[in-house]
């Protein structure tokens, strides 16, 4: 099950949703394109089904751009650890302040989650 619906232009150019089964780029416009789900119908997405599934950004495939019976192109990004940075965030006024370490990827970058996404 996915709950990806479509795909609308980044800016309020007017340009109608496009369907994510065909190949785009750029809205007309030439802005970048955002992937659109129906959160309506995600709301009955339960955790257990998380259970067993490999621990990558994958394992939330239903919220990702990715439809039924496709295969994501994937190194095992994500499911990377989250630090209490305790001495930061006091600084800062901070007490609930995490650090994502992205290093953790496969590639060494948190570029790593958007170019599997992307591709």
């Amino acid at each position: 099950m996915s709950f990806f619906t479509h795909l609308e232009c980044s800016v309020p150019c007017g340009a109608p949703p496009l369907d994510p089964h065909q190949p785009h780029h750029l809205c007309s416009c030439g802005a970048p394109l955002l992937a659109r789900y129906d959160l309506e119908a995600a709301r009955s997405w339960s955790r257990e089904s998380l259970v067993g599934r490999e621990p990558n950004m994958w394992r939330y495939r239903e919220l990702m751009p990715l439809f039924e019976g496709e295969q994501p192109v994937t190194l095992g990004e994500g499911f990377t650890p989250l630090f209490h940075a305790k001495a930061l965030g006091a600084v800062l006024g901070l007490r609930q302040l995490y650090v994502k370490d992205e290093s953790l990827n496969p590639t060494n970058s948190f570029k790593a989650r958007g170019q599997s996404a992307a591709i």
